[in-house]
């Protein structure tokens, strides 16, 4: 995942949010890292994938107890076998820090303590669940955290305890609105002071601008004059110096003395060169006369090869005519035999598809491609059976077994043997068909006017075509010459048909029946058992083939097909013997063509040599006709020294103007090095307030951005939370704050009550009185002074704790009457709560059309508050009643099913930073 994807998933981790787990060395992994999504994380993978590791790691490394988990109590044996220790380490997202807060665990394989760790420094345990709790994360609460061997606490939970679970995940968010509205305050603070801060850079951006626009003015300035005179400088330093142009005057001389020499030298080369190709001509004439009369004959040769190339053309245009007309007809024999083959394959598809158990299709494969080692061929019916018409192939599968169309069909136990091998892969049913066999079924008899009749059309043999191995089989096994096959008279006629029939057929087929006569051997009855006929085709489906008069059997087509290929190959001798003679021929055409090549390059070398002589006899007569322009040697030497002294007079003038322009170009330069030195400084300071200028605006953005966002979120938080303040507050029975001193003081007279034993009732305090009365008086007349003062004591006390008891009294009932508006106003609140809960959990159960409730549960005694309960019941099959969700009564899949359904309800009432449930199906 690149940088920019991550700071998009980042945005999305609300605080609390798990973003990255680490594992070491515990239980499965050896090393692992996790990178959990903002949103629905769904681990999958089969047994012992290591799944339960992860929530086993978070619940550890939140400070957890294995208890927690269902598994092992001892810490130390969530170590790696094999290892000394293992850790876990879960990164926590937190905005109010610039990364995420770390808690980790080191788990010992001796059995020491583990040590805890937050942001890699060592914490006691306790400091752990308190940061922990301070994200609003509770690992103890089903509601949140289900462990994969505690999923079903969920079910075991009692009414009371799912109140109060549900209750303590509900209340939280207000403490996490407060925090949140501390945050906004704070940002927007942050901000104001990055505004206030921003004020003076950008005065002092400003004013270096100014000053950097003004010294890059000068510079420019500075920088054009310096080239103006750089360019006068380099003009007058192009120019030829003294010496040079002397030089130059001397090689002009030097020149003109030279083209003298080689017009003297050129005119001797020239008249050499003429006497030598007038050499050339002569022996060139005399050696063309003597080829001139053998080339002739090299022509007339020539001239006949050409003729037996055209008559070659035309013997070898009639080839091709036959050759391509051959092709032609050979395209067609073997599309026509395409054809034919193409029913072949449709029938090898179905046979293939229905002996896949048996793997026929490769035994089929493997005979096709090692025919050769068969003495005979082999047949199977199914592959080899052609149905005269559409119905033939409902009587057919009505009669055949699907054991006799898949049977491979020998003609010999050699042939046999190589297909039925043990080492061979299939397993397939084969039999052997023998010479008498064939010969026997190999008669095809009418049928006879008797059963014409009787409404029959024909036998079951005459349904089909097939090679003779086949219908000998076939008629061995199914009998297909003694079955005939009816109309739809035969069925109107069906007793008169049976009864006629009953001494000579077992089996006849109808237009829509299969009838089957028997007779008993003991009393002689007749017994016809009739079926319907079944219609839908498995196997022969494609085996009807449609009559054609004159089309050639694929024998024919194949013997033609040979024929042509006999054919083809003959054309294709003769072509290649045309193509040798093309070959002699073009031989003796290139012999001709070299000679008459090498007499032309003679001929050509003649007029070559012809040509060159006219042309250097040419070019010596305009030699000679131009040597009057020949160069002056006396004139090129005046020239010579009139040239020398203009350019020493020159060079003197511009030596001086040169040492004025390097003295103007010296001040320029010293002015552009102090304009450029300043430019610098300048664009220098300006940059670093640039930079620091950006870097305010950044962070300017930056906590913009999160002021923007953190007043949406409050305003989101802000709504809800006022919506759970008054239900809380109401809830716990107070308008802005528990009642704790009332609590105090109600426990306090609890407490005196049991310690003094006073009676629950009116009248046995009173009768106690007496008691304690009639006790003093009898002290009294029997008593000293002492006892006299101490009733006087008691007297006292009494009466003090009679005012006493009747202020208690008073403000037990007070209290009541409180209790009493309290609970008025917080059972409301409480079933509004519920009642959305309910809402959203019905729902969910009508979406995969089951039923469920969730409902307050009340005591008898309306004050016992801690007996007020949540009641969950399910249903999942109709006409069932709704019962209530316990570890006994549902299913471990309903169990389930009804725990991940309320926590997605209360998932809409709370959020939380994250909920683990691991395991949902063994609920």
């Amino acid at each position: 995942m690149n940088e920019q994807q991550r700071n998009i998933v980042d945005e999305g981790f609300p605080d609390g949010s798990i973003t990255k787990i680490i594992f070491e060395n515990f239980l499965t992994y050896e090393y692992m890292e996790m990178l959990p999504g903002p949103n629905l994380n769904v681990i999958i993978g089969p047994n012992g994938a290591g799944k339960s590791t992860v929530i086993c790691g978070i619940c550890l490394a939140l400070g957890g107890t294995p208890k927690l988990l269902g598994r092992s109590d001892i810490v130390a044996a969530y170590v790696r076998y094999g290892s000394q220790k293992g850790s876990v380490k879960v990164f926590i997202r937190d905005s109010k820090r610039e990364k995420d807060r770390t808690l980790s665990i080191v788990i010992h394989r001796s059995g020491a303590a583990s040590d805890y760790f937050v942001d890699d420094k060592k914490v006691v345990l306790k400091h752990l669940r308190e940061i922990v709790a301070s994200y609003d994360i509770q690992i103890d609460n089903p509601c949140t955290f289900l462990a994969q061997d505690k999923v079903k606490c969920f079910a075991e939970q009692y009414p009371p305890s799912l109140l109060e679970n549900t209750e303590r995940r509900y209340l939280n968010a207000t403490a996490i609105g407060d925090e949140r509205v501390q945050i906004l305050q704070e940002k927007e603070k942050e901000l104001e002071e990055t505004k206030k801060s921003m004020l003076p850079i950008r005065s002092h951006l400003e004013q270096q601008k100014t000053v950097s626009e003004k010294r890059i003015g000068e510079e420019m300035k500075a920088k054009y004059e310096l080239l103006e005179v750089r360019e006068k400088v380099e003009k007058l330093l192009a120019a030829e110096s003294v010496d040079e142009s002397v030089m130059n005057a001397k090689k002009d001389y030097e020149r003109s003395k030279k083209e003298y020499d080689e017009w003297e030298e050129k005119l001797d080369v020239a008249r050499k060169e003429c006497n030598l190709l007038e050499e050339k001509l002569t022996a060139a004439e005399r050696e063309f006369a003597s080829i001139e009369k053998e080339n002739l004959a090299v022509k007339k040769e020539y001239l006949e090869w050409n003729t037996k190339e055209e008559e070659l053309d035309k013997q070898k245009s009639v080839l091709d005519s036959r050759i391509a007309g051959i092709d032609f007809d050979k395209r067609g024999v073997q599309k026509a035999i395409d054809i034919v083959q193409q029913s072949f394959r449709r029938k090898f598809a179905i046979f293939k598809g229905n002996g896949k158990e048996m793997k026929c299709g490769e035994a089929w494969q493997w005979y096709e491609s090692h025919k050769e080692k068969f003495r005979h061929p082999v047949f199977v019916p199914l592959l080899f059976i052609s149905l005269v018409s559409d119905e033939a192939a409902v009587y057919l599968e009505n009669i055949l077994a699907r054991r006799d169309l898949l049977m491979f069909i020998f003609r010999c136990k050699e042939d046999e043997m190589l297909l039925t091998d043990k080492r061979h892969p299939w397993k397939i049913n084969s039999c052997i068909i023998n010479d008498d066999e064939i010969s026997r079924f190999q008669n095809r008899e009418a049928i006879s006017p008797r059963l014409c009749s009787l409404g029959f059309s024909c036998m079951a043999s005459d349904l089909y075509t097939a090679p003779d191995p086949v219908k000998a089989y076939l008629n061995s096994v199914a009998s297909l010459h003694k079955i005939p096959i009816g109309t739809q008279a035969t069925e109107y006629r069906l007793d008169e048909v049976c009864e006629v029939l009953k001494n000579s057929h077992r089996l006849f087929l109808s237009k829509s029946l299969r009838v089957r006569i028997s007779i008993s051997r003991y009393s002689g009855n007749l017994s016809v058992r009739t079926e319907a006929l079944r219609t839908s085709l498995r196997l022969l489906i494609v085996h009807t083939v449609l009559s054609r008069s004159n089309s050639p059997s694929i024998a024919e087509l194949e013997k033609q097909f040979a024929e042509l290929k006999e054919l083809e190959n003959e054309m294709r001798l003769s072509r290649e013997r045309i193509a040798q003679t093309e070959k002699n021929i073009a031989q003796g055409r290139e012999r001709c063509r070299k000679k008459m090549d090498a007499f032309i390059k003679k001929r050509d070398a003649r007029n070559i040599v012809s040509n060159q002589l006219r042309s250097k006899i040419a070019r010596l007569v305009v030699l000679k006709a131009i040597e009057s322009d020949k160069p002056d040697l006396n004139v090129a030497a005046q020239t010579f020294r009139k040239a020398k002294n203009e350019i020493i007079a020159g060079a003197f003038e511009r030596v001086e103007m040169i040492a004025r322009l390097m003295e103007r170009r010296k001040f320029f330069i010293q002015n552009a090095l102090f304009t450029a030195l300043a430019s610098k400084n300048a664009s220098k300071e300006l940059d670093l307030l640039q930079k620091r200028m950006r870097r305010f605006e950044e962070e300017y953005e930056y906590r913009s951005d999160a002021v923007s966002n953190m007043q949406t979120s409050v305003k989101m938080a802000k709504k809800t939370i006022e919506e759970e303040k008054q239900r809380l507050y109401a809830a716990i029975g107070v308008a802005f704050s528990p009642p704790n001193e009332a609590l105090d003081a109600l426990e306090t007279l609890r407490t005196n009550f049991v310690d003094h034993g006073i009676p629950n009732t009116e009248e046995d305090v009173k009768l106690e009185l007496e008691r304690e009365k009639g006790k003093l008086d009898a002290l009294h007349s029997e008593g000293e002074k002492k006892d006299i003062e101490y009733f006087e004591n008691l007297t006292l006390k009494r009466n003090s704790c009679a005012n006493e008891l009747n202020s208690k009294r008073k403000t037990v009932c007070k209290w009541d009457e409180k209790v009493k508006g309290l609970l008025d106003e917080w059972l409301p609140q409480v079933e509004s709560m519920i009642a959305k809960l309910n809402q959203y959990f019905s729902s969910f159960f009508e979406n995969i059309g089951c039923a469920g409730k969730i409902c307050l549960e009340k005591p008898e005694n309306k004050f016992d508050i801690l007996n007020y309960g949540i009641l969950v019941t399910a249903r999942f099959r109709e006409g069932e009643r709704l019962r209530q969700l316990t570890h006994q009564t549902q299913s471990g899949g309903e169990r389930s099913v009804t725990t991940m359904l309320y926590i997605l309800a209360l998932q809409k009432l709370s959020v939380v930073p994250f909920r683990c449930v691991d395991e949902i199906n063994q609920g």
